[in-house]
């Protein structure tokens, strides 16, 4: 990840990103809709020279029905 966007990002909260509100309102979204989520966009939140990228989130639960945690994929472009 760190080659791809130019900054490491362990330690580090979505949040403190900038640029990254709107990939964090989708993240959340998908987290509270409880269902996955495809995005396919410009990247606007690394130093790096990529034109865009595509992100699948997918939310995981308990036998509850809380989401517990979610899995992302990101490819660059």
């Amino acid at each position: 990840m760190v080659d791809a966007i130019g900054f490491e990002l362990k330690g580090k909260y979505s949040e403190d990103l900038e640029g990254a509100e709107a990939t964090n309102q989708r993240v959340y979204g998908a987290i509270e809709s409880k269902t996955p989520y495809y995005y396919g966009g410009q990247l606007v939140w690394s130093p790096k020279d990529f034109k865009s990228y595509k992100a699948l989130i997918m939310p995981f639960g308990n036998d509850a029905g809380e989401v517990t945690r979610f899995l992302g994929y990101t490819e660059f472009i």
